[in-house]
């Protein structure tokens, strides 16, 4: 159906194109002296080309996919999209009229400080309105501001409020909205099964409302489950299957985000070209929607690739200005995650000492929003670059502890392996 629309609007815009065309040379070649006939068509032919481009905007209204629309997508907190209600969601959830143009006064601020990716800000207003009136739509996206800003604890409180609230109203969009996002929280706190059962909570519920965008977006996290799993193609399929939702539903910052992890999975494979090419397409569509969250997570994602080519100056540059971006919209998810890649590249180089800060910061904000994943990957690169420093004793001590959170996870990516085998080196060094 919603390709037959879009189809509907194109060919009534390349009428509209075409009748503009016809008419400008109409009026041109009416000028000819020997062409006087067609001066009393001039005014017709642009009449009927002003009722096409009116037909064309009216269409454009009416079959508008974001046209009143409950739920939206947001940039999230890297590679994956988080749910996020609009002003239309808190009226439709506002019954009583005490405080409510209080509460939309304060959503209405919060939504703009979100769009400009001043999470606190938004955070604050966001509560602000949820504090005039209690909605589940103020909750959700106090959800999705705390998300961006990597509290993923505090976060996972305010969802589950919040569903439990949209349970009571019986509202699904929103019950779909508040699943969707535990499932990336929990992704990101390493609760792994949590955050699968999530997504099939997610995915049934937008079905039942005929909410391709929504489903479109769970995808996503589906594959970051799986990858977190070590299931690559699996997490490729659920990657694919995303960027094929969102073209069908016209979702630009979807189909770059599935890009991306596209890229991501290409890597995996050792596919260094596909998965530049994919990473620069995702950030020519960051770049044209004006997204910076999204734009620094391509960056990281190509600085990656050319520290796999061992093209170190143009990662540590790629790194540096994600970093940079990161920084700009407090995005520390984003910023421990560069800081990290960062001293992989001066690992690389033989700058032991550089990366060791490096690996150090990106631990310490890990360690401060709480990334189970992130610490423990920090942990196995902090404990080969400690081996190739000689410190064996704590190269073991941090090994071991990464090797836990792993465990406690049931993660299994290249970290996992990674830190197995470094334990089995240092092991078989000591004997």
């Amino acid at each position: 159906m919603r390709s037959l629309i879009a189809s509907f609007r194109t060919l009534l815009r390349k009428l509209a194109v075409a009748a503009t065309v016809f008419s400008l040379i109409g009026c041109g070649l009416a000028q000819l002296e020997i062409l006087l006939f067609l001066r009393p068509m001039q005014v017709p032919m642009l009449v009927i080309s002003g009722c096409i481009w009116a037909a064309y905007s009216f269409a454009c209204v009416i079959t508008d996919p974001h046209r009143n629309r409950i739920i939206t997508s947001a940039e999230g907190p890297g590679g994956e999209l988080v749910q996020k209600a609009t002003l239309t969601a808190i009226k439709s959830t506002i019954s009583e009229k005490t405080d409510l143009e209080e509460s939309k006064k304060h959503f209405a601020r919060g939504d703009r400080a979100f769009a400009a990716f001043r999470f606190i800000d938004a955070f604050e207003s966001f509560e602000a309105a949820g504090a005039a009136y209690p909605s589940t739509a103020a909750h959700l996206n106090c959800a999705a501001a705390l998300m961006n800003l990597s509290d993923f604890t505090k976060a996972e409180e305010i969802l589950y409020v919040g569903l439990q609230m949209a349970d009571l109203e019986r509202l699904r969009d929103l019950q779909g909205a508040f699943w969707a996002n535990l499932a990336i929280v929990h992704n990101r706190l390493g609760k792994l099964e949590t955050a699968m059962n999530d997504c099939d909570q997610a995915v049934s519920l937008f079905q039942t409302v005929s909410d391709s965008r929504g489903t479109a977006d769970v995808m996503l996290t589906i594959g970051n489950i799986h990858a977190n799993r070590g299931n690559l193609d699996d997490a490729e399929r659920a990657f694919r299957n995303a960027k094929k939702r969102h073209e069908l539903v016209s979702s630009e910052i979807g189909q770059a985000n599935a890009l991306g992890n596209i890229g991501n999975m290409l890597m995996q494979r050792d596919d260094s070209l596909g998965a530049l090419d994919s990473h620069q397409k995702a950030l020519l569509i960051q770049e044209k929607i004006g997204n910076p969250l999204g734009k620094a997570n391509a960056l990281s994602n190509i600085g990656n690739v050319y520290l796999r080519s061992e093209n170190f100056d143009e990662a540590l540059k790629a790194h540096k200005a994600g970093l940079a971006l990161y920084k700009t919209i407090f995005a520390h998810l984003g910023e421990a995650t560069a800081l990290g890649n960062i001293g992989n590249v001066q690992f690389k180089q033989g700058h032991l000492k550089t990366a060791f800060e490096s690996y150090s910061s990106a631990l310490e904000v890990h360690g401060q929003i709480g990334n189970v994943l992130g610490r423990a990957n920090t942990m196995t690169n902090l404990g080969s670059l400690l081996i190739r420093m000689g410190r064996r004793e704590e190269a073991l001590r941090m090994l071991l502890s990464a090797q836990q959170l792993y465990e406690v996870t049931g993660v299994q990516t290249k970290g996992t392996e990674a830190a197995t085998e470094l334990l089995a080196r240092l092991d078989l060094e000591g004997h």
